[in-house]
């Protein structure tokens, strides 16, 4: 079932790539019932200081929070989740996705690698584990695809050897 809230991410400033900035996540519950806790998270090309919780949000309810992100690719793909929790489970929950614009601070060199936020299921070329949609990957010309937090440090693709720097 899916979770009757709707979340918006709003930049209150330009957003520039791998710099910190202030934003202001909207959040409505359109339902009919009140939401005793609410985990909202962000992934994909755009981290989240810290995950927003919310400890009640009543029957068209219309909340406002500022919070901290970063933009990790000049695509700027996030994707929102919002969860309902209960006794420290997930009950129900709602996805969404938005790009958000930024200015790139590396425009005109060109990479042998792109970052993103994973669009379907694959596996990680470096640990072999899967990969999930929403996840930021490293996508090398040579298509191998990467977890991020896998490859962050490398200077060159452990599979073609391709320079990343």
């Amino acid at each position: 079932m899916t979770l009757p809230v709707s979340v918006l991410l709003r930049p209150l400033a330009e957003l520039k790539e791998d710099e910190w900035a202030v934003a202001e996540i909207t959040v409505n519950n359109y339902g009919e019932e009140p939401i005793k806790f609410l985990k909202i998270e962000v992934f994909g090309d755009i981290e989240m200081e810290k995950p927003l919780q919310i400890d009640a949000l009543g029957p068209d309810e219309l909340l406002s929070y500022q919070v901290r992100i970063r933009v990790l690719s000049a695509d700027g793909v996030a994707v929102i989740k919002a969860s309902k929790i209960e006794e420290g489970n997930v009950v129900e929950f709602m996805a969404t996705t938005m790009r958000l614009p930024c200015i790139s601070a590396k425009r005109t060199e060109r990479k042998g690698f792109k970052k993103y936020a994973a669009y379907q299921e694959e596996t990680c070329k470096h640990c072999q584990e899967k990969i999930y949609p929403g996840f930021l990957v490293v996508h090398c010309g040579c298509n191998a695809v990467f977890h991020h937090k896998c490859v962050q440090d490398f200077k060159c693709c452990p599979v073609c050897g391709r320079n990343w720097k």
